[in-house]
């Protein structure tokens, strides 16, 4: 599916993206847990869902750094990602 010349950057792309968003969400978990347990409901719904996209994102993240031989930025990317679903509780 890909074209044979296709740029190295456009594939990093999700493996980058998914690991800001991963980022994100452990310190918003961490910052706004109290305010989530107060009663923000709402809030720790789509926190909770942002995270399960994660986990799903993330098998196509790893199959662009796979290939490539950056199976470490690989794994590594799926232990940031397995911690901030830890975090947010999903």
């Amino acid at each position: 599916l890909l074209p044979e010349r296709m740029r190295l950057s456009s594939l990093y792309l999700l493996p980058i993206g998914l690991a800001l968003a991963a980022a994100t969400a452990m310190v918003l978990s961490f910052t706004q847990g109290t305010a989530m347990m107060a009663g923000a409901e709402a809030d720790s719904f789509t926190l909770a869902r942002a995270s399960i996209t994660l986990v799903v994102l993330v098998w196509p993240a790893m199959a662009a750094l796979w290939p490539r031989g950056r199976w470490l930025s690989a794994s590594a990317l799926a232990v940031g990602v397995v911690a901030a679903a830890i975090a947010t509780h999903a």
